[in-house]
């Protein structure tokens, strides 16, 4: 089973967009910068990558694991954060189930992220 990736490469139509939500909104680290790339370390192991593009862009999902302790610490911190947070169609944003809670979000290019914490 896989666990783990070392890095997600993505698209984008715009690197200060990009940079507004990983750097400046998620506090993640730049790695490595051109005019149209960037790198951002989530853990020593682990990065996501953008290069710029000038075509229609594939919006990708991907999850950050968080401890359970820290999870509605943290929703509540993603939700003042001024991103749009994804609601289901009864206008909840956190989902739980059997130990599990998760919660939706999106960047400027239309990716779903997710926290999700397992207990």
């Amino acid at each position: 089973m896989i666990t783990h990736i070392s890095d997600i490469k993505l698209q984008t139509v715009s690197i200060e967009g990009v940079k507004q939500v990983y750097k400046d909104i998620l506090s993640l680290p730049i790695k490595k910068e051109t005019a149209s790339f960037i790198q951002f370390e989530v853990t020593p192991y682990t990065t996501i990558s953008f290069q710029e593009v000038y075509e229609p862009i594939a919006p990708a999902h991907f999850a950050f694991e968080i401890p359970y302790s820290k999870f509605h610490e943290t929703a509540r911190w993603l939700e003042e954060s001024g991103l749009l947070i994804a609601k289901w169609k009864d206008g909840h944003i956190i989902d739980e189930e059997d130990g599990r809670f998760n919660l939706y979000f999106k960047d400027g290019d239309g990716n779903l992220l997710e926290i999700i914490a397992h207990s």
